[in-house]
């Protein structure tokens, strides 16, 4: 696992989401894909990450992007 896609994971599990949930609100990603990144498969992009970190900010705050990429 990367420590992207170790961060990510941390972050939907705080603000209790499953996978499918937050790649819906990723502007409906599959699962899959989120999953890769989560599991180290695949690294998300700049974009991917601020759509990411959009989607968790209303449980999480701000700057996520920011968290997951340091």
């Amino acid at each position: 696992m990367s420590i992207y896609g170790e961060r990510i994971k941390l972050l939907r599990n705080n603000a209790g989401m499953e996978v499918r949930d937050l790649a819906f609100r990723c502007g409906g990603w599959t699962r899959t894909r989120l999953a890769n990144y989560e599991s180290g498969k695949r690294k998300p992009g700049l974009e991917e990450v601020r759509i990411i970190a959009k989607a968790l900010e209303q449980y999480s705050g701000k700057n996520l992007d920011v968290y997951i990429l340091t």
